[in-house]
């Protein structure tokens, strides 16, 4: 390029440098900014699990509940549709946050 058209090359080269170092920082704050929504979620799609560990711990039956009454299979179902589909929100909802910065 600096040869077909006289241009300085060191300027363009300069330029693409400030720019990805811009875009780099501004994904980084992204990321920290959405850290603790970031969490939120993980710690929200773990919560079933420890719940039923706890409840296991403290001399109940849990597993019995959920996969061999009625009652116990609709809430697996609803709970788990339901944890699944608040994690795929959140996560949706982060990669949003990070990708329009």
């Amino acid at each position: 390029m600096a040869a077909e058209t006289g241009a300085g090359l060191a300027t363009v080269v300069d330029g693409l440098a400030e720019n990805l170092t811009e875009q780099e920082e501004q994904r980084a704050e992204a990321l920290a900014r959405t850290a603790g929504p970031r969490t939120t979620a993980f710690v929200l799609g773990g919560l079933p699990v420890v719940g039923v560990l706890m409840s296991g711990g403290l001399g109940g039956s849990p597993l019995a509940f959920l996969f061999t009454t009625p009652l116990g299979l609709a809430c697996l179902v609803g709970g788990v549709a339901l944890d699944v589909l608040g994690v795929w929100w959140t996560v949706r909802m982060l990669r949003g946050a990070i990708a329009t910065r």
